[in-house]
C-alpha cells in the first residue's frame, strides 16, 4: 500500500483546502477538525509541511460527517473559539446545510435562511463557523425552518433585565402625584373682576 501511495503523481493527492471546498466549510474549520476529531484522516505523506491524503480517505470522512449531522449524532468534538467556552458551531452549522441541501424545506440556501432570520448572509456565516454566538430567537427559527436539532453552547447570554425601581420608592413617588393633583382640585378658583360702570354723561351747563 505504501509502495502504491509513493507512485502516484502528486495530483492525485488533497490538500487541507480540498477538504475544506469537499466539506463545504472555511479552512481554519478543517484545522479544527483535524486537532480534535479522531475520526478525520491521517495523511498519508506530507511535502514541504503540506498533509496530503487520498481522494477515498476525504471521501470516507465527508460522507461519514453527512451521515452525522443528518442522525444529529453529537459525537462530534467541540471546536474552540478565542474567548468562549467550547462551543459546538461547528456542529449546528453540518445540520443545516445538510437540511438546506436536502431541498425539503421552504429556505433552500443559506441566503434564504439569512433573510428569513432577519441577518446578513456574513453574520449568518460567522454564525455557523462559530466565530460569534447565536441568539436564542435566531435558534428558535432555524428549529422551525429546518426541523433540525439546534442544541450549542455557542449562544450569547441574555441582557439582564432592567432594574425594577423598590416598591417603597414607587408608593412614594405615587402618592406625590396623587397629593400634588388633590392639591390643584382643592385651590379655590379667581373671581373674575367687577366689570367697570360705564362713566355718566355729563348735562350741559345752563339747564
Amino acid at each position: 500500500m505504501a509502495a502504491d501511495i509513493q507512485d502516484e503523481p502528486l495530483g492525485s493527492f488533497l490538500t487541507n483546502e480540498d477538504i475544506a471546498k469537499r466539506l463545504d466549510v472555511g479552512l481554519k474549520s478543517v484545522w479544527q477538525y483535524a486537532s480534535k476529531d479522531k475520526r478525520f484522516p491521517t495523511p498519508v505523506k506530507k511535502l514541504m509541511g503540506v498533509s496530503l491524503y487520498t481522494r477515498e480517505q476525504v471521501e470516507a470522512y465527508a460522507t461519514e460527517r453527512e451521515t452525522r449531522a443528518r442522525s444529529g449524532s453529537r459525537g462530534r468534538p467541540p471546536i474552540r473559539v478565542s474567548g468562549q467556552d467550547s462551543v459546538e458551531g461547528v456542529d449546528i452549522a453540518e445540520r443545516v446545510r445538510a437540511a438546506l441541501q436536502s431541498g425539503k424545506y421552504k429556505v433552500k440556501n443559506q441566503k434564504e435562511l439569512a433573510d428569513a432570520l432577519g441577518i446578513s448572509g456574513v453574520s449568518l456565516t460567522k454564525r455557523l463557523n462559530g466565530a460569534i454566538r447565536w441568539k436564542k430567537a435566531d435558534l428558535a427559527k432555524v428549529k422551525r425552518l429546518l426541523k433540525i436539532d439546534v442544541q450549542t453552547d455557542n449562544v450569547a447570554p441574555e441582557k439582564p433585565k432592567p432594574r425594577v425601581a423598590p416598591i417603597e420608592r414607587v408608593a412614594a413617588e405615587n402618592a406625590a402625584k396623587d397629593a400634588k393633583a388633590a392639591a390643584v382640585k382643592k385651590a379655590p378658583a379667581k373671581k373674575p373682576a367687577p366689570a367697570k360702570k360705564p362713566a355718566a354723561a355729563k348735562k350741559p351747563a345752563g339747564k
